[in-house]
């Protein structure tokens, strides 16, 4: 849910991304936030194609676990991934 001000849908989202090792160990972590103030069409875009961000980690040869949640603001409503990396 946006809420509306000044002609926009307005909200934001804040990205905790954390990489473990395979004994679950912290390896690094960062934080990302990304402020939306949409205009109509723009919305409209959006919510047919999603949200496409990008992160760039520097990790030694290993097998991980990704850890990803990203929280909205207007709501506070929290979805997270978690995902097995490879990295030869």
């Amino acid at each position: 849910q946006f809420h509306k001000s000044h002609g926009r849908s307005r909200d934001a989202l804040i990205f905790v991304t954390a990489i473990f090792d395979r004994r679950g160990r912290f390896v690094l972590g960062q934080e990302g936030s990304l402020a939306l103030a949409l205009r109509g069409g723009t919305l409209g875009k959006l919510v047919k194609s999603g949200i496409h961000t990008t992160l760039k980690l520097t990790l030694r040869p290993g097998t991980y676990r990704l850890r990803e949640v990203v929280r909205e603001d207007n709501q506070g409503l929290v979805t997270e991934l978690n995902r097995v990396l490879v990295i030869p």
